[in-house]
């Protein structure tokens, strides 16, 4: 890759926020992309895809790094869609023989190499560098542990490679040694191989591990619950549930099943969750993110109590919401006040107010009018959080699968369908503009506030803006009221009450709510139905038709 003889770049240009993935360090810029955790095992050690790419010159950096984005998200794509897609393996693995630790290896070795193939294939001079270097790295580090009999390194890869495969580990502490002990040596075998590919030898994972796809296990019992029994019964209870969320709810599981010693979940007691709490706060973990994910793992066990598989969620109730000051009192805007806010500069002379944040400040007003989402769900979107389903529609999918992104409540995670007029206003042609463009996010220009917050700032700058520019003066109004406007046009349409819940991302507060849905993934057809029965012309609202900056 050339180097760039550009000058160093000022401090406005030396703000690379706008891309989540490039980073300075003097006058270098550095791509860095965070590897899923579902497939994070795959890089172990690593937690990132961080290498130097050799310029100075913003403008360069960035479309460099647009397109090591494609390429990377392609990358982990791939690997999570091969890890979903189970082998036939069985559930449970009770008794471990030397037999199937070996078989067990002869799979990972099998995994390895064929995933490597994907990744060599786009990768430039330098990323070969880099590559070999770190393989050189873990291999040593892994010789060590084999020499010194230190099985336990590998224990967490172990087991969550298992888990993805569909297979949940109760053995006694000898098979769980014999297990780790071969998957170490295979561990370090993938290692030598993937360092023989890069010096140019030939491997073919089909020759070196020609029976890799299915093991045998002894004496299995596959009848015994499992945490990963009751994912995969989840998973399954809805066809058509959302492939994001599933990869972040079985990311946690697996977490938390390693955690436990895949621990059966009738044994599971509330003190072992406030123990993990504190084992993930100990890693790091702040106290939303701890949150986020007793909340999956809650959400798997309130499942298996519908279903009458297990008496209780022990988990629930272990992170308590704190309880803020008494707020404001919010009242909705009218449709007058609506009409204001669509005949302001912002959509009739195409007016964008530094504050407003590029087109953010046009179509957030939007969205909030016709999805009545909250204003952090729909400023931490991402671009690939904009579905379309052929021969359904399209919709945003509210969710905290991101790291960058975060909810209220369980039930936040939703799909709220696009209403007809906000695609003719042109939404779906500024969507495809930013995806041609190499971005990520569907607001880039927003920058997160010292508190965390995507929205902090704008929220400030609607306020403001509202106030002075449109003539909505009561301090009761403000962006949040179009929610409640929302909620008024879902009214007149007198759709179901639970579809209404859905989506506005409510919990209907009855354990019978709970039963034919699941969080997040609310069958499609009526939400979409509920959506398109909004009339916004009849109710005095005319949407404008934006033209592409």
């Amino acid at each position: 890759m050339a180097h760039s003889t550009g000058t160093p770049p000022s401090k406005k240009d030396g703000n690379v926020a706008r891309h989540t993935r490039l980073h300075q360090r003097g006058s270098i810029y550095y791509f860095r992309a965070k590897i899923p955790n579902s497939i994070r095992h795959l890089y172990a050690p690593k937690t990132e895809i961080k290498f130097s790419l050799r310029t100075s010159s913003l403008k360069e950096a960035k479309a460099l790094a647009n397109q090591f984005s494609v390429k990377y998200d392609a990358e982990f794509d791939q690997h999570e869609q091969s890890l979903l897609a189970h082998d036939t393996l069985p559930t449970v693995l009770k008794i471990v023989d030397e037999a199937t630790a070996k078989s067990i290896g002869r799979l990972w070795v099998r995994h390895v190499v064929d995933g490597d193939e994907a990744i060599r294939q786009m990768a430039n001079d330098a990323e070969y560098e880099e590559h070999e270097k770190n393989l050189q790295d873990y291999e040593q580090f892994m010789r060590q542990a084999v020499a010194r009999g230190k099985v336990e390194v590998i224990e967490n890869v172990l087991i969550m490679f298992l888990a993805l495969k569909g297979v949940s580990v109760d053995c006694d502490p000898a098979g769980r040694q014999l297990l780790c002990k071969h998957f170490l040596n295979a561990y370090t075998e993938a290692l030598q191989l993937q360092r023989q590919r890069s010096k140019g030898e030939i491997i073919v994972g089909a020759e070196i591990a020609p029976d890799a796809t299915v093991f045998k296990v002894a004496d299995s019992q596959p009848n015994t619950l499992t945490l990963i029994n009751l994912f995969e019964d989840w998973r399954d209870a809805i066809k058509d549930r959302d492939p994001i969320s599933v990869r972040a709810v079985l990311a946690c599981v697996t977490e938390f099943d390693t955690f436990m010693k895949s621990k059966s979940p009738l044994d599971y007691k509330r003190n072992d969750f406030r123990e993990y709490s504190k084992f993930l706060e100990a890693k790091g973990n702040k106290s939303r993110t701890v949150g986020k994910k007793i909340g999956f793992i809650s959400t798997i066990l309130n499942y298996a109590v519908d279903e009458e598989k297990l008496p209780s969620n022990p988990a629930s109730k272990v992170i308590k919401s704190k309880s803020g000051a008494s707020k404001r009192t919010r009242i909705p805007y009218s449709i007058s006040d609506i009409q204001k806010i669509l005949g302001s500069k912002i959509f009739t002379q195409g007016d964008r107010p530094k504050a407003g944040a590029g087109e953010a400040v046009v179509w957030l007003p939007l969205l909030g009018i016709v999805t009545g989402a909250r204003l952090e769900e729909l400023a931490q979107l991402l671009l690939e959080d904009v579905v379309t389903v052929e021969g359904i529609g399209s919709y945003v999918h509210i969710t905290d699968c991101d790291d960058e992104q975060r909810l209220k409540t369980d039930e936040s995670r939703r799909r709220i369908p696009l209403h007809r007029d906000l695609l003719n206003a042109g939404f779906l042609r500024y969507v495809k503009s930013l995806r041609d463009s190499g971005q990520t996010r569907l607001f880039p220009d927003l920058v997160k506030d010292s508190k965390g917050r995507w929205s902090g700032n704008w929220s400030k700058f609607w306020g403001r803006y509202a106030r002075t520019e449109i003539g909505i003066t009561d301090k009761r109004k403000v962006y949040h009221s179009l929610r409640h406007s929302f909620k008024d046009l879902l009214r007149e349409t007198e759709c179901d009450g639970k579809v209404s819940d859905v989506l506005m991302g409510h919990s209907d507060g009855s354990m019978g709510g709970k039963y034919g849905s699941t969080i997040g993934n609310y069958p499609l057809k009526p939400l979409f139905k509920a959506i398109r029965g909004i009339n916004l012309i009849r109710a005095g609202i005319v949407l404008p038709v934006i033209v592409p900056k």
